[in-house]
């Protein structure tokens, strides 16, 4: 006897219609963030919100761009995101509180790391994570003095310069993200590169570490020599890609490195036109992570 003729068309079909409804949900299931084994950074110097600063076209407004971005981040299911050139409560952007704002639109951790004072506010550099910032704080980075300088530089060509360190708590267990947005000239990269390399250092000896950001070097520049033996160039492991200037990229200059504890498998720079840079999107498979 045939299981319909025991239990009957009608008794079997609200089983069938059960287990086809579950396996469908089996299937359409999205794995969460880290539940893959893939962390996924992106670095993104989105220049205050405004834009790219094309100047054959209407300006762009914070307020209007911000939610862009965020979408940007969402579509890359982007788990820590690395932000240079935020402002928080600068009249030029509308006194918005970028990283808040962002936070907000994706339900991240955020935390902002200020270098200068600016327009009522504050212009720095940010990380947003999607799991809990257990502990964060930043550190000034060394400033030049060009006065003296033959010729003399800009004003700007001595802007300070912060380096962001936080500690998240991921799924892959605890990690040290590190942000920042280095100098225009070689010879104070060199320095703060420096500072950077000492960080790292001490962070990789208990946890695995990212560190990102706008460094304003080529990658032939003698100065990011600094990190070898500390971190690694994820864009020299995959494939090296122009992030800069956002029209038509002709080099790179930001960058997403790592401790030994990950290998990046994949390197992005989607062709989005929300600021002067292209962002950079890396995915990160675990190696050799310390237990917990």
């Amino acid at each position: 006897m045939s299981l319909l003729e025991r239990w009957g068309t009608g008794r079997l079909f609200p089983v069938i219609l059960l287990l086809l409804l579950a396996g469908c949900s089996t299937a359409q299931k999205k794995v969460d963030a880290g539940d893959d084994g893939i962390l996924r950074v992106v670095t993104y110097n989105i220049r205050g919100g405004m834009g790219t600063g094309d100047k054959s076209q209407p300006p762009v407004s914070a307020q209007d761009n911000l939610p862009k971005i965020a979408d940007f981040l969402r579509v890359e299911n982007a788990d820590i995101v690395l932000l240079q050139e935020v402002d928080v409560n600068v009249k030029r952007s509308g006194s918005i509180d970028e990283v808040a704002a962002l936070a907000k639109e994706l339900k991240f951790s955020g935390y902002f790391a200020p270098a200068i004072d600016l327009q009522g506010g504050h212009f720095g550099v940010a990380m947003l994570s999607r799991w809990p910032i257990t502990d964060s704080r930043h550190e000034m980075l060394f400033k030049p003095d060009y006065s003296n300088h033959t010729p003399k530089y800009p004003d700007y060509y001595e802007e300070q310069r912060v380096l962001l360190v936080a500690h998240v708590e991921s799924p892959m267990g605890p990690v040290a993200v590190l942000c920042t947005h280095l100098g225009l000239t070689s010879d104070q990269r060199e320095k703060q590169l420096q500072r950077i390399a000492e960080v790292a250092r001490e962070e990789a000896k208990s946890r695995p570490v990212i560190f990102g950001g706008d460094l304003n070097a080529r990658p032939e520049e003698l100065e990011l020599r600094l990190l070898d033996g500390v971190l690694h160039d994820t864009g020299a492991v995959t494939k090296r890609l122009n992030t800069f200037p956002w029209d038509v990229p002709n080099r790179c200059i930001d960058y997403v490195y790592t401790s030994e504890h990950f290998v990046p498998s994949r390197l992005s720079v989607p062709d989005v036109l929300l600021s002067d840079h292209r962002p950079v999107v890396v995915e990160l498979l675990g190696k050799n992570l310390p237990r917990n």
